[in-house]
């Protein structure tokens, strides 16, 4: 469209609307500076979707992830959790657009004369590809970096994590509720990270060390499940465990609780709210045996036989 066709008005409140971005972009990004968030990546999100988003983005930040931040509500939590989509889809066209426009013939690639007749389409396409592809960037710059990964390694590890993070943010949308649980692994933590930095309460399991159980707390999970059972299954102080996690969690105050899974006896249960841990998972099986006690047999059956030879009745 050549802009003679353009209204002024229109052309202005374009202009207009395009430094507004900028500017609201350049405050994020100071903010940002200002106070670091827990992920890395978030430091580009925030200033890519000030880009679009603009005065609303910064109202959102200050009242839902700065250090002015409120209570966070479900809803909250979920349009925090689309920054990233956003963030890559605002880098995406960036591109994208710059470069269809500075060299047409890049569409040919995206379907331009065999798929599509009409540009437009194979300029869609080529933002989507490159959105996707900047998505597994934001998180292969999370995880390689803390863990010395290969490039290779690092991609695989990007492109788990994200369909973890994507499978959490659907489930966590049943209710207000809902705890997602991952894996203890790197690809599970990477998604606790994420997930947690969303608001959204995460569930580590399958922890079988304190070295686990710390870099979940790192991670910001909301329940640690360490296995007891197991661990004595094979000869290993599964309740000596719970005590070095509950030790280690209120050395430094983190808010994780300790979820004590695999429970086989009551004894489990005693010796874990002694030590102070916070949940229990416990079988129906042991939950009855946790009624029982020989003398409390023993009392009760004196107690009706003594009641029986008063001969009353009650009813």
């Amino acid at each position: 469209m050549n802009l003679a066709t353009i209204p002024q008005g229109v052309y202005l409140t374009a202009i207009a609307l395009l430094m507004l971005g900028v500017i609201c972009s350049a405050y994020m990004a100071w903010q940002i500076q200002r106070t670091p968030p827990k992920m890395a990546v978030m430091r580009f999100v925030w200033p890519l979707c000030a880009l679009f988003a603009g005065p609303l983005l910064i109202w959102f930040y200050h009242l839902y992830a700065g250090i002015e931040a409120s209570d966070t509500p479900f809803a909250a939590k979920v349009a925090k959790g689309t920054l990233h989509c956003g963030a890559g889809c605002s880098l995406a066209d960036l591109i994208c657009e710059n470069v269809a426009h500075i060299a047409p013939g890049v569409l040919t690639f995206f379907g331009m004369g065999t798929i599509f007749e009409t540009e437009i389409f194979a300029q869609w396409m080529m933002d989507y590809v490159f959105a996707l592809l900047i998505g597994i960037v934001f998180q292969y710059f999370a995880i390689a970096p803390m863990r010395d990964l290969s490039v290779g390694e690092g991609i695989l590890a990007a492109t788990k994590a994200d369909d973890m993070v994507s499978e959490g943010r659907k489930l966590a949308k049943i209710a207000d509720n809902v705890t997602i649980k991952v894996p203890m692994t790197e690809a599970g933590i990477q998604a606790c990270k994420a997930l947690s930095y969303d608001g959204t309460s995460v569930n580590v399991t399958l922890c079988f060390s304190s070295a686990q159980a710390i870099l979940a707390a790192k991670a910001g999970a909301a329940f640690i499940s360490p296995f007891v059972g197991r661990l004595d299954d094979i000869g290993q102080d599964g309740m000596g465990l719970i005590e070095e996690i509950c030790e280690i969690y209120s050395n430094y105050d983190f808010d994780t609780e300790v979820l004590v899974a695999s429970v086989r006896h009551p004894m489990h249960v005693v010796d874990a709210a002694r030590m102070g841990a916070d949940v229990a998972t416990v079988p129906p099986s042991v939950l009855r045996q946790m009624f029982k006690h020989p003398l409390t047999d023993k009392g009760l059956q004196a107690f009706l036989e003594d009641w029986k030879k008063t001969g009353q009745s009650i009813l």
